[in-house]
C-alpha cells in the first residue's frame, strides 16, 4: 500500500477512535474549520496536525499528514508547510524538524498537489497560479 493510499486508513482510524473512546478523545488538541468543508485537526496531540475533508456522510478523509506547521487558505486554495512524521511508529516520535514538504489542495476539485520541495513548491504555486495574497496565516510555533 503506498502512503497516498494509507492516508484514508489512517483518517478512518483516527476519526473513529475521536468518536467512539470516551472522553479522552472527545475535545481535539487542536480543530479551526477552513473554507470547502477542510479543517485543520490535531486529535490526541498537536504533533498530530493534519489537514482533512469533512466529507459526511463518509467522515473525514485526510489531506495532508501530520505534521502540518503552517496554514494559508482562500476560498480556492489551501497551501501548508509540513514535517514528516510516521503515523505507524507506535513509540509516536516527533516530527522531523530537518525536512519540511510543502503542499497545495485545489478545492474546486479536492486536489492535493505535493509533498514539494520549497523550490517545486514556488513553480507549482506559479503554475496552478496560487494568489501571491494567500501566505501563511497559521504557523503552529510549537510544531515549526
Amino acid at each position: 500500500m503506498t502512503r497516498r493510499a494509507e492516508l484514508p486508513v489512517v483518517a478512518a482510524t483516527m476519526w473513529l477512535l475521536a468518536s467512539g473512546c470516551g472522553d479522552h478523545f472527545a475535545q481535539p488538541a487542536y480543530h479551526e474549520a477552513l473554507p470547502g468543508d477542510y479543517e485543520i485537526m490535531a486529535f490526541a496531540e498537536r504533533q498530530d496536525m493534519a489537514i482533512w475533508r469533512h466529507d459526511l456522510p463518509d467522515g473525514a478523509t485526510g489531506r495532508i499528514p501530520p505534521t502540518v506547521c503552517c496554514v494559508g487558505w482562500d476560498n480556492r486554495f489551501i497551501i501548508a508547510a509540513q514535517h514528516p512524521r510516521d503515523p505507524w511508529d507506535a513509540a509516536r516520535p516527533p516530527p522531523d524538524k530537518t525536512v519540511t514538504n510543502w503542499y497545495i489542495i485545489r478545492m474546486a476539485d479536492d486536489r492535493v498537489f505535493g509533498p514539494f520541495t520549497e523550490s517545486e513548491y514556488a513553480a507549482k504555486r506559479g503554475e496552478l497560479r496560487v494568489p501571491d495574497s494567500i501566505s501563511f496565516t497559521r504557523v503552529f510555533d510549537d510544531l515549526d
